[in-house]
């Protein structure tokens, strides 16, 4: 094997530039990674009611200091309901190239009461995925210790050490001292650090819960291609349950409307099929009712693949205002809010930095001084140092998926929705030469007239709907013909 001369000249030149480390530039580099390989997405929910007019209208969300939902609904008690859904991606925050491409299915039910005076609100926070990206994290950080370990005990068990062997040393110790503060990071990550499951270092907008829920797609970190498929049953997110959740029974809604302008579904709720009293009586003052909304949404990029999120409402069911009430709705009508939402933390990897058992400046240093003696893993120094720059093709593979969202984002921003994204399933096979971008845009005036086919079959299907069928027990797949409300069998 044979290393390209200049590569190594610039990597040592840099490396006598970069001699010192402190805090402050770790945890920098640290959200560098991090943001590199998570970006965030909100999930908006809506509560629409019949009025008098024959039109559905929002139902207002109002405010309570013992909700961490962002709200409770008011629901009027036996008027026809609708509920309403949108994703999509949060600018500024992160670099993954995420782009969710349609909501696929809606599911509700797990209905609970919680009193106001005895027991805690509940939100749509989960750490079942944050607990798997700490175990990934930390067997990675694992494994580079004990190389760090291997290759400073080599050096000290020398009789004579040379100059080399000094600074080798003190560099290794250095990574050691680095990989403690990256461990701690995994348990306690400082606030606003960018690492997942830091504790939330901002004030949230109303309406939108204040802690971050995080989930792991798993991912492979060289092309971002799935290491299985993840579809059905199998998609991300499918076991990431809320508390109270587990053995709960969910019914999925029909999805009457969709939008072309951006990722929304408007679906049918009759609230008697969770044939639950306490959202057929009025509520107690001293009660929350609370449900579980569930979306399975589409993903194109940064792989094809479905990905369930979940969002928790509290509702309060009323017959009619009080005058006091109506009072203090004509008061405060100009800060009334219509919605609720919450904020994921979608991670697709752990970083590649993490993974590598020495830094790369180490190793060009050894590359350079001949050094051909062989670790543990059977590479010698010359072998990592050129799978590490070799690694640049993949750099580059990422950073074309990424301008290819942040494009498909500029037109949508402008009014042009594209429906069909283009085929990404695989980052290897990514073009962006302009017979592509055509064809993109051929798709887009076809995936309209197509919009507009689906929605009339489904608002045939669901005006002829009259019956109650049930889906097995792990299957999230959606009947083409719309049979009324479903029933998701427990997880």
């Amino acid at each position: 094997l044979m290393c390209p001369p200049a590569l190594l000249a610039l990597d040592c030149t840099c490396i006598h530039k970069i001699r010192h480390r402190n805090k402050e530039s770790y945890q920098s580099n640290s959200l560098t990674r991090w943001s590199e390989v998570s970006r965030r997405i909100e999930m908006w929910t809506s509560v629409q009611e019949l009025n008098e007019l024959g039109e559905y209208t929002a139902v207002e969300l109002h405010q309570a200091k013992d909700v961490n939902t962002g709200g409770v609904f008011q629901l009027r008690q036996g008027h026809s309901r609708r509920l309403q859904v949108a994703v999509k991606p949060v600018l500024q925050s992160g670099t993954l190239p995420l782009m969710v491409e349609a909501i696929l299915s809606v599911s509700i039910g797990c209905v609970s009461v919680r009193s106001t005076k005895l027991q805690r609100g509940l939100d749509s926070y989960q750490e079942e995925d944050l607990n798997c990206v700490r175990e990934r994290w930390s067997e990675a950080l694992m494994k580079r210790r004990e190389y760090l370990d291997e290759q400073i005990k080599k050096i000290i068990h020398k009789q004579e050490k040379t100059e080399d062997d000094v600074e080798r040393e003190a560099r290794l110790v250095e990574q050691w001292v680095g990989l403690t503060e990256e461990r701690n990071a995994v348990l306690v990550p400082a606030p606003g650090s960018g690492i997942p499951g830091a504790p939330a270092h901002w004030t949230p907008p109303p309406g939108v819960e204040a802690h971050i829920p995080v989930l792991f797609l798993d991912l492979n970190a060289d092309d971002l291609t799935m290491n299985e498929h993840l579809t059905g049953p199998h998609a991300s997110g499918v076991n990431s349950i809320l508390p109270k959740e587990h053995g709960s029974q969910f019914f999925y809604l029909p999805i009457i409307r969709h939008s072309d302008q951006e990722v929304l579904a408007v679906c049918s709720w009759d609230s008697s099929i969770h044939d639950s009293v306490h959202l057929n009586r009025i509520t107690p003052p001293n009660e929350r009712i609370y449900l579980i909304l569930k979306a399975t949404v589409q993903l194109s990029h940064p792989a094809s693949m479905e990905l369930v999120i979940r969002k928790r409402i509290a509702v309060n069911v009323y017959n009619k205002q009080s005058f006091t009430q109506s009072l203090k709705r004509r008061m405060s009508l100009k800060n009334v809010l219509y919605s609720c939402g919450v904020l994921y933390e979608i991670v697709s990897n752990i970083p590649k930095a993490s993974e590598e058992t020495e830094d790369r400046e180490t190793l060009a240093l050894m590359a350079a001084r001949g050094e051909s003696v062989s670790s543990t893993d059977g590479e010698t120094y010359i072998e990592k140092y050129i799978r590490g720059v070799l690694e640049v093709e993949n750099i580059l593979s990422l950073e074309r998926l990424r301008q290819a969202v942040t494009i498909k984002e500029a037109l949508s921003a402008k009014g042009r929705h594209i429906r069909r994204s283009i085929s990404t399933p695989n980052v290897q096979y990514i073009s962006c030469s302009r017979s592509d971008l055509s064809r993109s845009e051929d798709d887009d005036f076809k995936g309209c007239s197509e919009t507009n086919l689906d929605i009339s079959d489904s608002s045939s299907n669901y005006q002829d709907a009259s019956l109650y069928a049930t889906l097995p027990k792990d299957s999230p797949q959606k009947s083409n013909k719309y049979q009324g409300p479903i029933l998701e069998g427990p997880l």
